[in-house]
């Protein structure tokens, strides 16, 4: 059980236990234990809500839910913070409203359980301002220099949301490879489209986080224009926090307009060039 647990997980799946059993049983080959399967089947079952309705199910619920039932607070925000990434794709809004929930339905299920330590973590949730960088750009197509920005203000910020703007000077024509799916090429983060200003977009996010305004750069060139952007960024939103991430070098010479000319040129080694640059899975 402790194996096949959550075998087959994806944070956006309310499934994942029942594909977790089916996974099992399709390596089960002996018919003569099938009490051990139904066994193992039915303590992955019970994780589900928590609820066993065995002696071996209540042991493995009660190691599932360890780090609840008798972490210190130390240890419970470390967790805190590796669960926030784990469903980092959620709104940050949604994110605080679903795990306070949890935690405050975990302290009914059971009462006098840790209860100090979990009504600190649901304070901490409750009033938790993240630092989450607002990557905004028409990604048409998203390639490899854009994942590099990406990824470096990972390294500064606790999220990175991709914001796609719709530009329709910019329409991509969809491509059968899916190299415009960035739901599907960025699943685990939060990736969202939005129309208008990104002003505008940035104050609805602002609810709940402190909010910085990502802009990538691959030269001298870039720069110039993103500083215009930022003065009128701030003539319509004063005081609009925005920093500047530089690309790698070896990523510099590509951009989405250049990507767009090649796979649209016919030539099937420019084609196939532009396929490797925007191929970020």
């Amino acid at each position: 059980a402790a194996l096949y647990h959550d075998a087959i997980y994806s944070p956006t799946s309310k499934d994942n236990e029942e594909k977790s059993i089916e996974f099992f049983l399709s390596h089960c080959s002996s018919k003569n234990r099938e009490s051990e399967i139904l066994q193992v089947s039915t303590i992955i079952r019970d994780t589900i809500n928590h609820t066993p309705s065995t002696k071996l199910s209540q042991i493995f619920c009660d190691f599932d839910l360890a780090g609840l039932k008798k972490g210190d607070f130390t240890n419970m925000l470390i967790g805190e913070k590796k669960l926030f990434l784990e469903f980092q794709k959620f709104d940050y809004s949604d994110y605080k409203k679903g795990r306070i929930a949890f935690l405050q339905s975990f302290l009914e299920k059971n009462p006098g359980v840790n209860e100090a330590n979990i009504k600190a973590l649901i304070n901490y949730v409750q009033f938790r301002v993240p630092k989450i960088g607002v990557y905004a750009g028409s990604f048409n197509p998203f390639h490899k220099g854009h994942l590099n920005i990406v990824e470096k203000a990972e390294q500064i910020f606790d999220k990175v949301i991709i914001a796609k703007g719709i530009n329709v000077q910019k329409i991509f024509s969809q491509h059968s490879n899916g190299l415009n799916d960035l739901d599907n090429k960025l699943y685990y983060r939060q990736v969202e489209s939005f129309t208008g200003l990104i002003t505008d977009y940035l104050s609805i996010k602002l609810k709940d986080a402190d909010i910085t305004l990502i802009r990538g750069l691959r030269n001298g060139n870039d720069l110039s224009y993103e500083m215009n952007q930022v003065k009128f960024i701030n003539e319509f939103k004063e005081n609009t926090k925005y920093i500047f991430i530089h690309c790698d070098q070896e990523f510099e010479h590509i951009s989405s307009t250049a990507m767009r000319s090649m796979l649209e040129s016919g030539d099937n080694k420019m084609i196939e060039k532009a396929n490797y640059y925007c191929d970020i899975n």
